[in-house]
């Protein structure tokens, strides 16, 4: 009796341990494969933490800025690379061996004009001074896209970073900048601003619903898309819960990322605004993008055409 009270006891111990590790989203059924990944430093790292520290057996490196990025493209030996999509699809056109393939955009537009003045629409911005970053990159083209669509002219200055945007807007050396999360936050803190969305903008010139503009996304090499299946999705079930789990995403964060420089009460209310989510109209909102990209006469920024379909990962 005493044996049989013992195992009853042992079999009680390890439910409790799977049900509370199921409570907290952990995978503790089967083997988990070591894989091994790279993301920028920001929204990357900010919606990946939580899911690498549950899966565990991950060797990640950050970075800050895409130069590394690409460098790892061509070495191809990363299970995983988190980059700018337009980077990967430029390098997929290329290249005759392209050894990834793209899981997923996790991180949709979450560029933003801030103003010290209401804006009520965008063709307000015609005649007006914004001061932009990353001329020639996605926030510029999605803001000249926007510019072209309702033929507006405003004057544009281009800094360097959204860094430097941020600071021409609290020097009040510029009344009107486009910036990005989670920088927008941290200014946010700073004075009283207006908010308006290029997003919702773009959502509203695309006439369809779920239309947005992918920044960055996951690449799977492609012989390692079985090892990494236990690990996407449980970067799949995070991605479409984030806004219930605020706290415990950023907490997971900042312990990951030590590049990360916002406080975790500014990364928490940056969260909606970072735009995660997994877009039914993924692909079609690709397309929109990249035509947008070909028209402005940048194609050679995406490779110079819309993705094929083995540019896409196969579930």
């Amino acid at each position: 009796m005493k044996i049989k009270k013992i195992l009853v006891a042992i079999v009680f111990a390890i439910l409790a341990v799977f049900t509370l590790s199921s409570c907290n989203n952990i995978v503790i059924q089967g083997e988990k494969n070591e894989i091994s990944l790279i993301a920028p430093t920001g929204t990357p790292t900010l919606i990946l933490s939580q899911s690498i520290e549950q899966y565990g057996r991950v060797d990640g490196e950050i970075v800050s800025g895409p130069n590394a990025l690409a460098a790892e493209f061509a070495k191809g030996e990363k299970d995983i690379i988190v980059a700018p999509i337009n980077l990967g699809a430029k390098l997929a056109a290329s290249s005759k061996d392209f050894k990834y393939v793209m899981f997923h955009t996790l991180v949709w537009c979450n560029y933003y004009v801030v103003s010290r003045t209401p804006i009520e629409s965008f063709e307000e911005l015609d005649g007006k001074d914004v001061t932009l970053f990353g001329q020639n990159s996605t926030p510029d083209i999605v803001f000249k896209s926007l510019v072209a669509h309702y033929g507006i002219s405003p004057k544009l200055t281009y800094m360097s970073s959204v860094a430097d945007a941020n600071k021409m807007l609290l020097s009040k050396q510029a009344d009107i900048i486009v910036s990005a999360e989670p920088a927008l936050s941290a200014i946010l803190t700073k004075g009283d601003f207006f908010v308006y969305s290029l997003a919702e903008e773009w959502t509203n010139v695309a006439g369809f619903d779920g239309a947005d503009i992918p920044q960055a996304a996951i690449f799977v090499k492609k012989e390692s898309i079985e090892k990494t299946k236990q690990f996407l999705s449980i970067v799949e079930s995070n991605v479409m819960k984030v806004e219930a789990n605020k706290e415990e995403v950023v907490k997971a964060a900042k312990r990951y990322d030590k590049l990360l420089a916002p406080t975790e009460e500014v990364l928490v209310s940056a969260i909606t605004r970072c735009n995660f989510k997994i877009n039914e109209n993924e692909k079609e909102s690709i397309d929109l993008y990249f035509s947008k990209v070909i028209e402005l006469g940048l194609g050679a920024t995406v490779g110079g055409k819309l993705p094929d379909e083995e540019f896409y990962y196969q579930k």
